[in-house]
Formats: structure tokens, sequence, C-alpha cells
């Protein structure tokens, strides 16, 4: 995939992911802030292991307020389901998507 379709595909997903979620943040349970996507494996890490299709995978984006996203982005808060989590790490470890220091940086397994 190249940069244009990552990002088109980043937009339509983030757009649908929003009303399928109930424009909801998925820590707090927040409605009233601004809602930002958060990436489980980083639009870096993506990149970095050759899979930027990851990027725009829905199981691989959560939603969160503005407060939470900070907190997300510096590891404090990895998303309100920490199982659901380490089960798509695990399945696209599994899948051979993801080298085992991405699986261990995110699941502490």
């Amino acid at each position: 995939m190249n940069k244009h379709q990552i990002e088109s595909g980043y937009r339509k997903a983030k757009a649908e992911i929003l009303e399928e979620r109930d424009h909801c943040c998925e820590s707090c349970g927040t409605t009233s802030k601004f809602l930002t996507p958060s990436h489980l494996i980083s639009r870096n890490d993506a990149n970095v292991i050759g899979h930027p299709e990851l990027i725009i995978d829905k199981k691989n984006i959560r939603i969160h307020c503005i407060d939470c996203h900070q907190s997300h982005e510096i590891g404090k808060n990895k998303g309100s389901d920490h199982s659901e989590n380490n089960n798509y790490f695990l399945e696209l470890h599994e899948s051979g998507i993801i080298p085992d220091w991405l699986l261990y940086k995110h699941t502490k397994i």
C-alpha cells in the first residue's frame, strides 16, 4: 500500500469507527469531549515491521478522549479491555505479522 492509500483508508476507518463505537471514549466512556483515534500498534511500528496496513486495521484502533489519548500515548492506558488487546497482539504474532519484540512491548507476556 502506498501512502495515499494508507491515509485515505485511515480517514475512512476513523469515520466508520466513530460511528460504530457511538462517539464514545473507549477508556472513560465520555461522549462530551473531542475524540481521537489511538493505535495499539503505532503507525511508526506498523511501518517499521513492514505492515502499514495495520494503520487502517479497525482492531488496531481505539477511540479516546484527548485525556485518555495522552495517557495511552505515554503507555499508562492501553485500552479498556486488556484481554481483547492481548488477543489481538497474539493473533498477529501467531500469523507472523508482528515479531517477538513487538509482542513483548505490548503484552509483557
